[in-house]
């Protein structure tokens, strides 16, 4: 069984269709994201604090969204992908601000 008819059971065909799309696409925005992270690991180090800190926002802003959507009860978001972005977002902003 797919992934949205999991969260949203009692959706239509056609609100699933845009639900797997959506999350096609947030899938496909957070592998840019850890792409941008990865290919800037050897570039200067203010550019990488940068990127860094900038992925750390989006990523909060992810984890805040998943957060709102969870306790709306509009959708059933898995624990497990709360606490990856939670992770991500959390370990970025560390990375980005501790000194060097």
């Amino acid at each position: 069984m797919p992934l949205t008819l999991q969260i949203f059971p009692g959706a239509s065909d056609e609100a699933t269709h845009v639900g797997m799309i959506m999350r096609r696409g947030l899938a496909a925005m957070s592998f840019l994201a850890g792409l941008v992270i990865f290919l800037v690991r050897n570039d200067g180090y203010r550019t990488t604090k940068r990127v860094l800190f900038g992925c750390a926002i989006g990523f909060a802003a992810i984890s805040l969204s998943l957060i709102k959507i969870s306790v709306d009860k509009a959708a059933v978001i898995p624990l497990p992908a709360i606490g990856v972005y939670g992770f991500v977002a959390i370990f970025s902003m560390y990375i980005a601000i501790r000194k060097h």
